[in-house]
């Protein structure tokens, strides 16, 4: 197992597995193009997951396809992923982690039901 970060992503160079390499030919990206990734860190995470559930729910635009597509049932699975997450990780978070993590899945579990209640009747909104 490695111990720290140098050793993981060596064990990815020697994989074939190294950071910007094109999924076609195994080339590495354009130095020059490469965009800087953001930390590895518990926050980082949970936004990606949440919003992979906002595109999931239809709110914004999925980038690959460039259209909103709603697909509740994947919508629910993050959701679910992200409290299971919140389980295992209990009395483990920082106050602030713990916080925004409870914060995510409050907004994401109230516009899934109404996502699934559909619009509000005309003039009720």
């Amino acid at each position: 197992m490695p111990e720290d970060a140098d050793e993981v992503s060596q064990a990815g160079e020697a994989d074939g597995n190294a950071r910007g390499a094109d999924q076609a030919g195994g080339r590495a990206a354009d130095p020059e193009s490469a965009r800087p990734l953001p930390p590895a860190d518990f926050g980082h995470f949970v936004s990606g997951v949440a919003v992979q559930t906002l595109m999931q729910l239809g709110e914004i635009e999925n980038p690959i396809h460039g259209e909103k597509r709603v697909d509740l049932a994947s919508a629910k699975y993050s959701i679910d992923l992200l409290n299971m997450l919140a389980e295992k990780t209990s009395g483990n978070l920082t106050q602030d982690e713990d916080r925004y993590l409870k914060a995510a899945l409050h907004d994401l579990r109230m516009r899934y039901v109404e996502a699934v209640s559909g619009p509000p009747p005309e003039g009720e909104e």
